[in-house]
């Protein structure tokens, strides 16, 4: 059985979408606010690294800091999203696991009993 994971809004967490693979949470993620990304050939060196844009006013795509060097884009493209996920670097929606987010869930819902007692 594979990890699945949940993406959710850190300032609702009832906003929230389970049950997706990791490139599917890293894709919400990167996407997030109109961005587009894509991971693509070093220059002139071997590895791959990924690029983001804004989709506003034709701006222009920024080369990021995360970068691998796997044989092949697949493999890259894996490598990186998964380190999108545990990135902390950025603000909007997180991701975590679907089992981390139901404990988080779960504390939430206690301390509130905690509070209302």
């Amino acid at each position: 059985m594979s990890t699945t994971y949940t993406v959710y809004d850190p300032t609702d967490s009832s906003n929230h979408t389970s049950g997706l693979s990791a490139a599917e949470a890293a894709d919400m993620l990167l996407s997030d606010d109109g961005q587009e990304w894509e991971v693509r050939p070093l220059e002139g060196e071997p590895g791959f690294v990924l690029w983001t844009r804004q989709q506003v006013a034709g701006r222009k795509w920024t080369k990021c800091a995360m970068w691998s060097l796997a044989d092949t884009l697949e493999a890259a493209t894996a490598e990186i999203l998964g380190k999108v996920l545990v990135a902390e670097t950025r603000s909007g929606p997180e991701a975590m696991t679907d089992k981390a987010f139901a404990r988080m869930q779960a504390d939430v819902a206690l301390d509130m009993d905690d509070e209302d007692a």
